[in-house]
């Protein structure tokens, strides 16, 4: 081998070297954004459990969820679903930014219904939604019924509601090729840039510029060339149970009033059953009154049968014994009238006791209703009104 020749790489390696730096680089390419993606959101991902908490909390203590912010300053406007978050409102001391430092946008479920208070799902909205069936009143009438508290249980009430309600496009939801539904509100994250390039950090369907304004992508949605944003939401059902509402609406909105129902039926039969029984006694009392006819009228025949027996036995005496029968007969008769008077006072004295009977149920009755069951409706009617007043209880918060 020549001193001056070098060994170097054949043709064949330098290809095979340059195919695997390729590799490598179009694997690099094709990563790089994914891990940014992955950066961004483990920056991101604590800002937005914060605000979760943030809104839950605003929700516990205003009975509503906040008015988006239409101009920046932090503060909720009100009339306004769709906007930046209200994060001065909530109590943190910064806007809600990604880690590019673009602002999220903040979008609730506004439904209101004007006529009847039950079915409004205005989630930005204090009002008494919660109305239990029951039955008030004497004699009790059953309707639903306003308890005039307007509370965290009302949103709750809302909130199972809107689950339930048709689905519109003219309320905020969110949308895929496939699927749109209602949520109680949800959070975007513009992302990097404007990448279906219409103007807007917000691509796609949550773009101010899309065609329905309401509507905004799906948390699903993937990331792609025409779309960097990420949605969060939270759902009706999901803020409803992170409330602690199903256990305290079964109570309030219906077990208590369940019972209050009931002992206003119990009351109202109780008042029945006492005029029966006044029906009753006024039978047993004329019953009463025609016993001592009968004793009056037995003793009467004794008086009669006694006057016959008298004149029998003067006419024996005046004909010396020849009508001596007519004295056993009459002496029959007075021993007849006097059996009939004896059953008649034993008659009477059993219609007494009825009567007398009658009338201790009439007293016990009155005591039951007037001293029990009145005071005992009375203070359940009061637990209901205040266990509505309660609301949801912070420490059932999770």
């Amino acid at each position: 081998m020549n001193a001056y020749q070098q060994k170097g790489l054949s043709l064949i390696e330098l290809s095979v070297a340059m195919l695997a730096l390729g590799a490598v680089a179009m694997l690099a390419v094709k990563l790089l954004p994914a891990t940014r993606e992955a950066v961004r959101e483990s920056e991101v991902a604590p800002r937005v459990v914060s605000t979760h908490a943030a809104l839950e909390g605003f929700a516990f203590v205003h009975a509503r969820l906040p008015w988006a912010d239409a101009d920046g300053d932090g503060h909720e406007d009100e009339d306004t679903t769709i906007g930046l978050l209200p994060y001065v409102d909530l109590g943190l001391g910064a806007p809600l930014r990604n880690a590019s430092d673009y602002d999220f946008l903040y979008a609730v479920y506004v439904r209101p219904d004007s006529a009847d208070p039950r079915l409004d799902t205005a989630l930005t909205v204090r009002r008494d939604r919660l109305h239990p069936y029951l039955a008030a009143g004497l004699p009790p009438t059953g309707a639903p019924r306003a308890l005039g508290v307007a509370n965290s249980l009302d949103l709750c009430q809302a909130l199972g509601t809107a689950q339930d309600q048709t689905f519109s496009t003219d309320h905020v939801h969110i949308a895929s090729s496939t699927a749109q539904e209602h949520v109680a509100y949800l959070l975007v994250d513009p992302g990097t840039a404007d990448r279906d390039a219409d103007g807007s950090l917000f691509d796609g369907r949550n773009s101010p510029n899309a065609a329905t304004r309401t509507a905004f992508e799906h948390p699903t949605s993937p990331i792609s060339a025409s779309n960097d944003d990420r949605v969060h939401v939270r759902y009706f059902n999901e803020l409803r149970e992170r409330m602690g509402c199903t256990g305290v609406i079964a109570a309030s909105g219906h077990a208590h009033p369940n019972v209050e129902t009931t002992l206003a039926i119990f009351r109202q039969a109780a008042r029945d059953y006492r005029e029966q029984l006044k029906v009753v006694k006024e039978m047993a009392s004329a019953d009463v009154l025609g016993g001592a006819s009968d004793v009056a009228a037995a003793a009467s025949g004794i008086a009669s049968a006694s006057a016959s027996l008298t004149v029998a036995i003067a006419a024996t005496m005046n004909s010396y014994g020849a009508k001596s029968g007519a004295v056993a007969v009459a002496t029959a008769g007075v021993a007849a009238a006097a059996g009939g008077a004896v059953f008649a006072a034993m008659a009477l004295a059993e219609k007494v006791e009825i009567e007398d009977e009658v009338e201790d149920r009439l007293d016990e009755l009155d005591d039951l209703i007037d001293n029990q069951l009145d005071p005992l409706y009375d203070s359940v009617r009061n637990n209901v009104r205040a266990q509505d007043a309660l609301g949801v209880f912070d420490d059932q918060h999770p």
